[in-house]
């Protein structure tokens, strides 16, 4: 890679890890009066077992919440722990270079997206969904590259949305990005383009 290269992945992956680390402390901080036992909507209530498999509880709502019981912990409580945690995964990628990888974020992915399959209204916003929908190509860009490769993420068909792939059946849409950061205008509107 060359150094512009270089020094424009690692602003975009710095900014990246930034903005986790802003949303899971500005999220701990709101948890107890929004889901603690006597919150506006408790979290509790989104984590009742009610009779089913556990497989049938992650397949409705995927989140790593449901392990809380497990461990001794209220859902607010393990609430607090999952957003401690994301923010010392994003602490640690906004310090050191060496950090800002596909494992990172990954983590931080999962995390956030567990934190919002129970966060209900309060992370239903337009700029939680944008977090959600960067964070995983921050994670998904790096394996279409490698497997894909450069030349072929550039080279557009004439005439034709999205890159040739030497992988079979992987075509990854270019317009992507710029979407991403057109939603919040388009989601506020109820209008979406992509």
């Amino acid at each position: 890679m060359g150094t512009s290269t270089s020094a424009v992945r690692n602003a975009f992956l710095w900014s990246m890890s930034a903005i986790y680390l802003l949303a899971f402390s500005s999220l701990y901080v709101q948890i107890p009066g929004l889901y603690g036992r006597s919150g506006l909507l408790p979290a509790s209530r989104m984590l009742q077992l009610d009779g089913k498999t556990p497989h049938e509880r992650f397949s409705e709502r995927p989140t790593l919440l449901w392990l809380t019981p497990t461990l001794g912990l209220t859902a607010e409580h393990g609430m607090d722990l999952l957003c401690l945690a994301g923010m010392l995964v994003a602490l640690v990628a906004v310090v050191s270079e060496v950090m800002r990888d596909v494992p990172a974020f990954l983590m931080l992915w999962v995390l956030y997206f567990s934190l919002y399959q129970v966060g209900q209204t309060f992370l239903w916003f337009q700029w939680d969904i944008l977090l959600l929908e960067a964070g995983f190509l921050v994670c998904v860009i790096p394996y279409i590259v490698y497997h894909v490769g450069w030349t072929d993420l550039l080279v557009v068909p004439v005439g034709y949305p999205t890159v040739r792939s030497r992988v079979p059946g992987v075509c990854y849409p270019l317009y992507c990005v710029p979407c991403r950061l057109d939603r919040p205008s388009c989601g506020s509107s109820g209008i979406s383009y992509c």
